[in-house]
């Protein structure tokens, strides 16, 4: 599958909490990742929205925890 979208981190916020988090988590944060990475259409049950123009979120869902990890999307050059 091609790569549509390239993911940048800000400092090393996201690795800290990611390091953090279960196993399971991590399994589902990096199918989120995944999908933002390689899928056009997101699905609204793992990407939300704010009222904020280019600020999204996405939702990880773990037994009765809930995740968001907030992120922008912008328009960069072709990754081909």
């Amino acid at each position: 599958m091609k790569q549509i979208r390239k993911l940048v981190f800000y400092k090393t916020y996201f690795f800290e909490f990611f390091e953090s988090q279960e196993l399971k988590v991590k399994e589902k944060i990096d199918f989120g990742l995944y999908l933002l990475q390689y899928v056009k259409q997101l699905p609204s049950k793992h990407v939300g929205s704010t009222e904020e123009k280019n600020l999204f979120y996405l939702r990880v869902k773990q037994g009765s925890n809930i995740y968001r990890i907030f992120f922008v999307m912008t328009k960069i050059k072709s990754l081909s």
